[in-house]
């Protein structure tokens, strides 16, 4: 599948227009048009701009034997369900900790957790 048909398929699925997408990227929507209609490519700097905009790899966009475009969402869907993954792995492993701990230990490590966890939140909040 060539660079067009992709951007055409990323952009539809994504709920843009030509123009709407044009915008986003600061260029004319006959540069979209002139990608999608595979007369031209864009620079680099907007293939960048256009792998974040649609949270793909650059290889997804600009590889011809790439034909798939759902895989390419399926696969950064997959990068979530790592992370969930992990995060619940993360869970069950404390919560086995804690199991082992004696209370007092236990308690004086949830007390330290939650101060951690509002200083994260106030950094979070107020800093940034």
């Amino acid at each position: 599948m060539k660079f067009g048909d992709k951007l055409i398929e990323l952009r539809k699925k994504n709920g843009y227009s030509q123009e709407e997408l044009a915008e986003k990227l600061g260029v004319s929507r006959q540069s979209v048009s002139k990608w999608e209609s595979n007369n031209t490519y864009p620079e680099t700097d907007k293939i960048i701009q256009i792998a974040n905009l649609f949270e793909c790899s650059m290889d997804d966009l600009i590889n011809d034997k790439i034909t798939d475009i759902d895989s390419t969402l399926r696969k950064n869907k997959s990068n979530i369900n790592t992370v969930w993954n992990s995060l619940l792995s993360f869970i069950t492993r404390t919560v086995n900790m804690f199991t082992k701990m004696k209370f007092m230990d236990g308690l004086k490590c949830v007390i330290e957790m939650i101060i951690i966890g509002f200083i994260i939140i106030y950094f979070l909040l107020f800093l940034l």
